[in-house]
């Protein structure tokens, strides 16, 4: 066996570098070697050590008689454990030699460890790589922000000088406008004047004749007779000029009617201050007593209010009562004022031929954007027609060709009759109106909504235009938006809980609809999970709502008809209300989207700012950080992820400029949702084109509830059918557009977050959840 012959090598080399010794001895020896390499070595693991111990083993076994064969047995299985059967380049002869695995296990750990630490240099050599890239990421991020704050104020700076721009030349036309008419204004007030003149030379002739003879000494020879015959002629020719004291009264009389509408200016703005008063003290209370409206203090309060307009009451009877004698004492001076016209040659002609001729007029309009027209630059100025024309029957400008340079938009239309202002004699009383009034709805720089909501307010409301106006301040302004909205909400909470908690379920308004089976995502009853496939058969029929709400102009008519109970005080406030709405309307983002409902588009974007309100809690007098912001937009933005939600919190402190509260914060909103940024908006907008095959631009109640299905699986179906049914009366069956449909979609989506108790739960449906994705920033 190799194991003897080694250990016969072994024996040899010990017996012959030791000789034989006494055992004592020889123990002493093997002792002392063992010690020397133990010196020369001192650490462990080392191969020389266990090199000598196998050594002496080898020579021991021949001296252990009877257990010699064991423990050559026992050496020799010791060995082959101790020592690694693979072998190793040596430096000496036989230049291999087999290494014990405590050497190798130790070699192969200092190679580790070299490795290991030139490992975690390289490791941190790359942290630092990426903390250097980390921080140029950073920075470059907000560069970019800042770059796209610039852009905004670029943008918007650009944006107030092209309305600079237009309004500038509105007025300029305005002002060539005005100066025609005051020609030929001037024209007639001249022809005016030279008659008064002739007719005061006659009296003035008159005069000096009569007293001429008044002042002519009779003659001796007259008798008294005669005498009083002179007397009795002159009394007879002496003119009573009774048209001038019937203009005199009139001018009087509008002078008191005007001085009337301004007392009722006061009248209102004390009334509108006691109830702003007492409306505050409600909100003080309701906060101190936690809403106990059965206690002593909220009593005194509806006891207060109960005054107040006890107080309005009287005060508005007792000047109702002077101002319709007032207005009947003027009536009768207008349409004697009118006889007398009839029976002298001072009446002006009006040409009403003239009026009733634009409607041959032709004004062509032109466009880049489809939003803003001007009129053709070949068009020419009509100042009987009011506008520029193409082709007009008071003047000679039949233009037969046009030439369109890079424009994409055309509008052909009439000039404006002015029927209201410069036709119309008398009104339904048979009182005339005053001539030469224009209404607002007439003004050509009117704007597309306020065009509607004046045609509204004179054509369908019967509304006058008082002699004077209140333009109430922007702050009152708004706290008023804010009335007119919680009304409405109201109104619509009290239509939901009827209809929608009715024993007819939402799915009944669907028969056909192949819901999917849905899985429960919280506590609340919220569907998280639908059936991606679902899908709406084509010989279903959805079932027809039946009940609809009133449009938002009735709410906002009947609040303030119930304020004001008077109907002619209830239209001046109107009109001064909307007077206010127009001359802000182009500085306040709330007064642009109150006018948009106003003018008859029923959107939801006031009903999701209003929720939004309800969700950061703007009522109450707390403070607003960026910690509660982050984690309400997780309730207002559901289903995005991390980096989407610390954008959000640094896009609108850019947009605050770092001045957060919740003022700032619906500022916010409505700036998103004109400038087409809302996140909610935007996602459900690219979901909801998926839904457009057809390219059509709108999507039919079907279509759209098929939507809806997959999208917002957790909404209830009768309420966005509703909703739906309310844009019908707008934009027709079945062709609701997408960004109204989108206004919808999202006003629902945060609608089912309110009901919900504001749980942080995902609504969109699997489809559509990856939409998300796409959506780096609002």
């Amino acid at each position: 066996m190799n194991t003897t012959k080694s250990t016969a090598g072994l024996e040899s080399g010990i017996k012959a570098d030791i000789p034989k010794l006494p055992p004592k001895s020889q123990a002493l020896i093997y002792q002392v070697q063992l010690q020397e390499v133990i010196d020369n070595y001192p650490h462990q693991p080392s191969k020389e050590r266990i090199k000598v111990t196998f050594d002496i083993l080898d020579d021991l076994v021949h001296q252990l008689g009877p257990y010699s064969s064991l423990m050559e047995s026992l050496i020799e299985e010791l060995r082959n454990n101790v020592y690694s059967q693979q072998v190793t380049s040596s430096t000496v002869e036989p230049y291999y030699e087999k290494v014990p695995f405590s050497v190798l296990v130790s070699k192969m750990n200092k190679q580790r460890e070299k490795e290991l630490k030139l490992s975690q240099q390289v490791m941190e050599e790359l942290q630092d790589k990426l903390k250097f890239r980390e921080h140029d990421l950073e920075i470059s991020f907000r560069k970019n922000l800042s770059l796209k704050h610039k852009c905004s104020l670029f943008e918007k700076l650009e944006s107030n000088l092209k309305a600079e721009i237009e309004q500038s030349n509105q007025q300029l036309q305005l002002q060539i406008r005005t100066q025609s008419e005051m020609k030929s204004e001037f024209a007639r007030i001249q022809d005016q004047l030279e008659r008064d003149i002739q007719v005061l030379q006659n009296q003035n002739a008159q005069s000096a004749m009569i007293i001429e003879n008044l002042t002519t000494p009779l003659s001796k020879s007259s008798n008294v007779k005669a005498k009083k015959d002179l007397v009795e002629k002159s009394r007879n020719d002496l003119p009573i000029d009774s048209r001038g004291i019937l203009l005199y009264n009139l001018a009087q009389s509008n002078q008191i009617e005007k001085q009337f509408s301004e007392l009722l200016d006061y009248i209102l703005d004390d009334f509108e201050s006691d109830v702003s008063q007492v409306h505050k003290k409600k909100e003080i209370m309701t906060e101190i007593t936690g809403g106990d409206f059965e206690s002593e203090s909220f009593k005194a309060i509806e006891l207060e209010s109960k005054e107040v307009f006890k107080l309005y009451q009287t005060r508005m009877e007792s000047y109702l009562e002077e101002f319709n004698l007032l207005k009947r004492h003027i009536s009768s001076l207008q349409l004697q004022e009118r006889k007398n016209q009839e029976n002298t040659k001072l009446i002006t002609i009006t040409p009403t031929a003239d009026y009733t001729a634009r409607k041959y007029a032709t004004v062509v309009e032109i466009s880049k954007d489809g939003d803003k027209y001007e009129p053709h630059p070949s068009s020419i100025f009509c100042i009987k027609c009011g506008t520029k024309t193409i082709q007009c029957p008071h003047i000679d400008n039949d233009i037969k060709v046009l030439e369109i340079k890079e424009k994409t938009f055309l509008k052909f239309s009439h000039p404006n009759l002015k029927i209201r202002s410069e036709l119309s004699l008398t009104n339904e009383s048979g009182e005339p109106y005053p001539f030469n009034t224009e209404t607002e709805d007439e003004n050509p720089m009117v704007s597309a909504n306020f065009y509607k909501i004046w045609k509204n307010y004179y054509e369908v409301r019967k509304g006058t235009k008082p002699k004077s106006n209140r333009i109430l301040p922007l702050p009152k302004l708004l706290v008023i938006i804010d009335e007119i909205y919680d009304t409405r909400w109201k109104v619509e909470e009290e239509f939901r809980d009827k209809e929608l908690e009715s024993d007819s379920q939402p799915e009944n308004l669907m028969t056909g609809f192949n819901k999917p089976k849905t899985e429960s995502a919280d506590a609340g009853g919220l569907s998280a999970l639908v059936d991606s496939d679902a899908v709406v058969e084509e010989s279903s029929e959805l079932a027809p709502v039946t009940n609809l709400l009133d449009n938002f102009v009735e709410t906002f008519y009947s609040l303030f008809k119930e304020r004001y109970v008077y109907e002619n005080v209830f239209l001046k406030a109107i009109h001064d209300i909307l007077t206010s709405l127009e001359a802000n309307e182009k500085k306040s983002k709330p007064v642009q989207v109150l006018c948009r409902h106003l003018s008859g588009k029923e959107e939801e974007i006031w009903k999701y700012v209003h929720l939004t309100k309800k969700l950061f809690k703007v009522e109450e007098a707390t403070e607003l950080t960026m910690a509660v912001y982050l984690a309400k937009v997780k309730i207002q933005y559901p289903d995005r992820s991390a980096v989407q939600y610390e954008t959000m919190g640094l896009e609108f402190t850019s947009y605050t400029k770092n001045k957060i509260s919740k003022a700032n914060l619906i500022d916010y909103v409505y700036h998103m949702i004109v400038n087409k940024l809302e996140p909610n908006f935007e996602l459900l907008s690219k979901s909801l084109d998926k839904f457009d095959v057809q390219l059509n631009g709108y999507l039919t109640k079907k279509e759209f509830c098929s939507a809806m299905v997959k999208i917002l699986p957790s909404a209830p179906s009768k309420e966005y059918i509703m909703r739906y049914s309310m844009a019908e009366r707008e934009f027709g069956e079945n062709k609701v557009p997408l960004e109204r449909l989108t206004s919808i979609a999202a006003y629902t989506m945060m609608n089912v977050a309110y009901h919900s108790g504001w749980k942080t739960t995902s609504q969109l449906g699997p489809t559509f959840s990856e939409v998300r994705g796409h959506l780096s920033s609002p």
